[in-house]
């Protein structure tokens, strides 16, 4: 089979090869024929990163890739939940214990044993790829192979606005960063009931219309944005995201907020160096500041019910695919943020 893969932890050291087709390690494992793989924004620093520590997320030699669709292609003899042919998705994290705190109360990802499809194992930037059975998910028919790509990054906004942010209907959400998972968590926002605004600079506003032809609020994340939250919501906000990942965009969403109010880090600056945090400022406004990191299981199935349920919002989100013999291209596309989800189709 034709596949992307990190041969080495030297940066970029990754390459578009010839590669044998995985064959099923175990009886409750199957087989899926990738159909369609996003390119996460994650994918985009791992390739460009030095990752031959031993503390990386990527562990080459590996295929990356995490975010995809596919059908079933062969299944093992113990497989009874799925069968071969049926349009899948999979959760990412394999090899967890099952026993400790974390499996049992359905947070697999912060399992000390498991591993992950696209970092650990190879993923879904080939033509085919193997993953427990009990991973997989099928598809609704009225789902698109295409849209139910983006399953992987609306679980993690799932997480970010149902189950961490706890959002309820009639409150104000700020959404820092109109990418992928931004966009994700003002639909989020919007199908729970709530007001969403996404912030983003003045090089997103081709994402920034897409929303708005969503009918989200968008505003430019300049010396007006405080004025301009004020005035839409006539106050405060209840809830914001930093779905950047930036200590100054984390510094405003504490100004966005209401007292007694929320901000969740939905990405962090990776660099080691850290955030200034006023933490007088949050003691004496009670603000909660809550960190939401990948997905569970769970937010799986919802994210394919919402994907059912507002189809043509999340379709509108992909940009583009490309053939994994353009990869590089559509590397720098996704790197460039001159699109929105940018995909492979193997």
């Amino acid at each position: 089979m034709r596949g992307i893969k990190r041969i080495s932890g030297r940066p970029e050291d990754m390459v578009l090869m010839d590669l044998p087709e995985p064959q099923i390690p175990r009886d409750d494992w199957i087989k899926i024929k990738v159909a369609y793989a996003g390119i996460c924004g994650s994918d985009i620093k791992m390739f460009r990163r030095d990752c031959s520590g031993l503390d990386s997320k990527l562990k080459p030699p590996v295929i990356p890739g995490h975010e995809s669709s596919g059908i079933v292609w062969e299944k093992g003899s113990a497989v009874t939940n799925i069968e071969v042919g049926d349009r899948v998705i999979y959760h990412t994290m394999v090899d967890n214990c099952g026993t400790c705190e974390y499996c049992l109360t359905g947070n697999w990802g912060l399992c000390s044993s498991r591993k992950g499809i696209g970092s650990d194992l190879n993923g879904a930037f080939a033509e085919y790829l193997v993953c427990p059975a009990k991973n997989a998910i099928r598809i609704p028919e009225e789902v698109s192979l295409r849209t139910a790509a983006l399953t992987e990054p609306l679980a993690c906004s799932v997480r970010i606005v149902e189950e961490i942010g706890e959002i309820r209907r009639g409150e104000k959400a700020v959404i820092f960063g109109p990418g992928p998972i931004g966009a994700c968590c003002a639909v989020l926002a919007k199908a729970n009931g709530a007001v969403p605004v996404v912030v983003g600079t003045r090089h997103s506003r081709h994402r920034m219309n897409v929303l708005k032809e969503n009918g989200i609020q968008c505003f430019i994340n300049d010396e007006n944005l405080l004025e301009n939250i004020d005035n839409f919501f006539g106050g405060p906000a209840d809830l914001a995201v930093d779905a950047v990942g930036n200590e100054k965009v984390f510094l405003k969403a504490l100004d966005i907020v209401k007292k007694l109010g929320r901000v969740i880090a939905g990405a962090v600056d990776e660099s080691g160096k850290g955030y200034a945090v006023p933490m007088d400022e949050v003691f004496r406004r009670q603000i909660k500041i809550l960190p939401s990191c990948s997905s569970a299981p769970k937010d799986w199935h919802k994210a394919l019910t919402l994907l059912w349920e507002y189809h043509d919002e999340f379709e509108s989100f992909i940009s583009a695919q490309y053939p994994l013999e353009e990869w590089k291209e559509a590397f720098q596309k996704a790197e460039s943020r001159e699109g929105f989800k940018i995909m492979l189709k193997p």
